[in-house]
């Protein structure tokens, strides 16, 4: 079976591709924890001062929600890149 790889520049050049997504991915699991860490922390306090928490609790899970969204898209991508670029169909100049 023969298998066709890119020139060594293109094949640097989309592992720096991919990095930086999987970098983005991180950071955003990053985002994700904290958000959750501090929502955590927002509703272990006392009842009396719940209400308050809980105007801060929406904007929160709503982050919470982007920041995931956002990192399953940023996973689509990379899956995307990576058939596109190891199959030839798209070609890097380096």
């Amino acid at each position: 079976m023969l298998i066709l790889l890119p020139p060594s520049p293109e094949q640097k050049k989309i592992a720096e591709i991919l990095t930086t997504v999987d970098e983005a991915i991180v950071k955003t699991t990053q985002i994700i924890e904290n958000a959750k860490h501090l929502k955590k922390g927002l509703m272990q306090r006392p009842v009396n001062k719940q209400k308050k928490a809980g105007e801060v609790l929406n904007p929160v899970d709503d982050d919470i929600e982007k920041e995931s969204n956002y990192k399953e898209q940023l996973k689509s991508l990379k899956k995307g890149l990576m058939r596109i670029l190891f199959t030839g169909k798209l070609r890097l100049e380096v």
